[in-house]
């Protein structure tokens, strides 16, 4: 295909006029990283067919956080408004969620506000989340999943950040499937780093761009840009980073990527991170939590006289049928132990119980007859049972209130309010889990925890793993649909825990800094 050097030189022009307003760069032109131009933005536009249009069609690019990648499309989406010779262009970039979607258009929205060859030409309605080019009745406007013009789009260009984060496939499809048709030239342009789910859309897509870059897949209309490391590559090699990091000694240095890399070598959960968001290795979403000799390290010893009549908050994770239905009281401590102490109870309908003991030589026979578990008749939970041990204990200790998980917990909810316990409904969102399940983390790996070594809630935390997203929220979850893993106790542990946090008297809140949850 002919090369056309005008074309080229246009785009990367229009990019470097663009004026940045953050960081040490803010006033400054834009500026535009080699890898970029030459990899992407120089053949993208410079490539074309005999009828004069773009030979490009779909652009994969996977690169790591923190390689300017949403900056550079924040440019690009202006020029494909703005500087692409499409009549009424219309230009959009999705995501997973409205947040993620905005970060191209905050880029955008920038360059147009401090670009003075810009702000002329383009308006923009930030509360809309759209920037209007009037000459040729444009618009750049940003969808997510929960857009509800998200179908019959006719994009000339749309931009997909961060695929890996996609929940699953929907919006992808809808997006890409039969859109811009009407177009002559239409643009798919997806940014993405690397993600845990190898069943994805993304990993996908991005085992598609890999076949096209290396020629097992003859596809000329799709551009294949990927930085990542192989598996088995030394992560404290600072060649490998420099190697899958083309903005190395640009945008960070070495010594930051040296400090991220000794942080990882602290934990499973740290190092899946690195290598996925520094190094663009596609790692387990899941990875062990919390060890059973750490674990085991916090057990303490619990005096259930002195717990007895102390102030406790609680934690209550319902299920209906297979899960076990957990209540976890937190006690803040006032003496020269633990900051907190922990007791669970459990229950589980008799047939779950069995097949836990008779598939998986789970010894429920054991913990029932030990009273560990509450082993209820029949097939279903009986939350009427939880309801009177939860006002039972009520008289036992200061029970100040009881966070739960929403899900099935309408009635007994209802219930305990109407009979005076304050409850409070807790998301099970990673955004709400995260402080909390990080705080239960430090604590037990302090020793400051006590649990009294139960054995339920020992094996709970043997099957907890966790997940983590892009901005390093993490939150509890079993390693598998079906099988023995259970986690309920973990996770009422980790409601109890974050209500007594929130009302500690002495001291700033553990989570100044962090984040408040969403309640």
């Amino acid at each position: 295909m002919p090369f056309d050097e005008d074309r080229a030189a246009r785009a990367v022009a229009f990019c470097r006029i663009c004026i940045e307003n953050y960081g040490r760069a803010a006033g400054a032109s834009m500026t535009l990283l080699p890898w970029f131009e030459q990899r992407v933005i120089r053949p993208l536009y410079g490539t074309i067919r005999s009828d004069g249009t773009r030979q490009y069609r779909k652009v994969f690019v996977a690169v790591p956080k923190k390689n300017a990648k949403t900056i550079n499309c924040g440019a690009l989406a202006l020029y494909m408004l703005r500087g692409d010779g499409e009549f009424s262009p219309e230009v959009f970039s999705a995501a997973s969620d409205i947040d993620q979607a905005s970060l191209i258009f905050d880029y955008a929205h920038a360059f147009t506000e401090y670009t003075p060859a810009l702000d002329k030409s383009l308006r923009v309605l930030p509360s809309r989340r759209r920037i209007v080019y009037e000459d040729k009745r444009g618009v750049y406007r940003v969808l997510s999943s929960e857009s509800k013009t998200k179908h019959g789009v006719n994009p000339h260009a749309l931009f997909i950040d961060e695929l890996h984060a996609h929940p699953n496939a929907e919006l992808f499809y809808t997006l890409t499937k039969g859109s811009g048709i009407a177009r002559r030239q239409p643009l798919f342009f997806i940014i993405t780093t690397a993600g845990f789910d190898r069943t994805s859309i993304c990993y996908q897509e991005w085992e598609y761009a890999r076949k096209v870059a290396r020629g097992e897949i003859d596809d000329p209309r799709y551009l294949s840009v990927i930085y990542e490391t192989p598996d088995d590559a030394d992560i404290e090699d600072p060649k490998v980073w420099a190697s899958v990091n083309p903005a190395l000694g640009t945008v960070f240095t070495e010594e930051d990527i040296a400090a991220e890399c000794r942080e990882a070598r602290k934990s499973p959960r740290d190092e899946a991170w690195f290598r996925t968001m520094r190094l663009n290795q596609w790692t387990m979403a899941e990875s062990r939590w919390i060890d059973r000799a750490a674990w085991m390290a916090s057990s303490g010893e619990l005096d259930m006289e002195w717990l007895r009549g102390r102030p406790c908050y609680g934690g209550l994770d319902l299920a209906a049928t297979k899960d076990f239905n957990a209540l976890a009281l937190v006690f803040p401590s006032d003496d020269n132990g633990p900051p907190y102490r922990l007791l669970c109870e459990f229950w589980l309908p008799e047939v779950a119980a069995q097949e836990l003991e008779r598939r998986y030589n789970i010894p429920m026979t054991e913990w029932h007859q030990a009273g560990l578990v509450n082993i209820t008749p029949g097939g279903i939970a009986d939350h009427g049972a939880i309801y009177e041990r939860i006002l039972a204990l009520r008289e036992v200790y200061q029970l100040q209130e009881v966070a739960y998980d929403p899900y099935l917990a309408h009635k007994i909810v209802n219930d305990l309010s109407a009979a005076g316990m304050t409850m409070v409904k807790v998301s099970p969102a990673i955004g709400s889990m995260s402080p909390p399940s990080k705080e239960w983390e430090r604590l037990v790996g302090l020793q400051q925890l006590w649990h009294g070594g139960n054995p339920v809630l020992a094996w709970m935390n043997d099957s907890c793993t966790i997940y983590e997203d892009i901005n390093q929220n993490i939150k509890p979850i079993k390693p598998e649909r079906g099988g023995a893993a259970r986690i309920d106790g973990i996770w009422a542990g980790i409601l109890a825990l974050d209500r007594a946090i929130r009302h500690e008297r002495v001291g700033p809140s553990v989570y100044e800094g962090r984040g408040i949850l969403t309640l």
